[in-house]
């Protein structure tokens, strides 16, 4: 369905972005050697160097654009604690707005209500239906459906999901999709892949 749908677009309604890493002096990685079959092992050992840096690049383009490139520089210690202090007033505002959203839930004729009655009377719909099925599908309850994940960044000090939503998404992507739009005429779908930095900050 969705590869029906996408022939159906034109190509330059798509935006795309990526990253990628360059690593100077030697690789994180362990590198993959291929070999002929009967060979000496020995033969083919690639010399290990050690990595002098190594640099973090994210870009993205579409048809008729090319937005700006992002080279990431690690933090230092001034911001990697006011970053971290940023997420957790987020964290914050995060359980303020869950726990507001239980309390709405329980008070009947508001959104909240209405939308846990819709799900839980698709879920009795269901059982009816499936009597002889076991376990029963049980009713949605507050606690459950009104929840997020608690954001938390990586231990290790990298470009992880936080820095690509806040230097990229935010100050970069964003802008150029909004740019792109209005000079277009169109509606502009971003495309990623599935890599960890991307799904999170989404």
């Amino acid at each position: 369905m969705l590869a029906d749908w996408t022939l159906l677009k034109p190509l330059g309604c798509f935006a795309f972005t990526d990253e990628s890493w360059i690593e100077i002096g030697g690789t994180q990685r362990r590198q993959k050697i291929t070999q002929p079959g009967n060979s000496n092992p020995y033969d083919y050992v690639v010399p290990l160097y050690k990595l002098l840096f190594s640099l973090t690049l994210s870009a993205r383009v579409t048809i008729g654009y090319k937005g700006s490139l992002f080279i990431w520089e690690k933090e230092c210690s001034e911001e990697r604690a006011k970053n971290i202090e940023e997420l957790w007033k987020e964290n914050d505002d995060k359980r303020e707005r869950i726990a507001d959203k239980r309390r709405k839930s329980l008070v009947q004729g508001s959104m909240e209500y209405q939308e846990l009655e819709v799900k839980n009377a698709k879920i009795r719909e269901y059982n009816h239906i499936k009597e002889s099925i076991a376990p029963r599908k049980r009713s949605r309850r507050p606690k459950w459906e009104f929840g997020e994940e608690k954001l938390s960044r990586s231990a290790r000090e990298r470009f992880d999901w936080f820095m690509y939503r806040k230097e990229v998404l935010h100050r970069l992507v964003y802008p150029f999709l909004q740019k792109v739009k209005e000079e277009k005429g169109m509606d502009i779908w971003l495309v990623e892949d599935n890599a960890g930095n991307y799904t999170q900050a989404a």
